[in-house]
């Protein structure tokens, strides 16, 4: 790690902070996407029930917006603890000083 980027993260905000932890599991969701779908390309060929195809549709086999879903409920339903309000006060004023 750069010492450039490790001052980034030691003046980022807190809102910062959720916004990029927020992009980087959306992003991770999306990687995802592109494993699972190389593979049910992959396996359509050969997946078969009974000599009918197993997965009817992609997302049968991969639920692209049901992941997207749970990261935006779970970060919009989680709640701020005191002790973090704490931390980000702290912070505020180390770096409304100049520290």
């Amino acid at each position: 790690m750069r010492t450039k980027d490790l001052y980034e993260i030691e003046v980022m905000s807190y809102f910062e902070y959720q916004a990029r932890l927020y992009a980087f599991r959306l992003s991770e969701v999306d990687k995802e996407y592109d494993m699972h779908l190389q593979a049910y390309l992959n396996n359509l060929v050969t997946a078969t029930d009974k000599g009918k195809p197993k997965f009817k549709d992609f997302k049968d086999f991969f639920d692209y917006e049901k992941q997207i879903n749970e990261i935006e409920n779970g970060l919009t339903e989680r709640k701020i603890k005191p002790q973090h309000k704490r931390m980000a006060n702290i912070a505020a004023e180390v770096n409304a000083r100049g520290g």
